[in-house]
């Protein structure tokens, strides 16, 4: 039950991030399962930790009164956010090109 509300998430976030339909449900077809892990990588806990933080502060600064009317919103910031790991990216430029290299291969 959990996985399909993942799934559910992440294809509502690509569409609202402007990605086409097709290639959206082309990517989510491939998508059999959730896999979950921990990390111990100071950098991936530090970026996830930053996140939040940057996250709390769009919610006040902007006055979101509601996370749920407002996710969408909140999630094209987030993914517009250069990640540390990937210094030279942006959340939204990577799925770009996975999502690319998915409808090409």
């Amino acid at each position: 039950m959990f996985d399909s509300l993942v799934k559910e998430g992440i294809r509502e976030n690509l569409l609202a991030d402007g990605f086409d339909q097709a290639v959206v449900e082309a990517y989510m077809n491939n998508c059999d399962q959730v896999d979950y892990g921990s990390t111990s990588d100071r950098a991936i806990i530090s970026q996830m930790n930053r996140t939040i933080l940057e996250s709390k502060y769009i919610v006040e600064y902007r006055e979101l009164n509601g996370i749920e009317e407002n996710i969408n919103q909140l999630n094209r910031f987030n993914n517009a956010v250069i990640m540390l790991k990937l210094p030279e990216s942006r959340p939204i430029n990577e799925m770009t090109k996975a999502l690319n290299e998915e409808i090409t291969s």
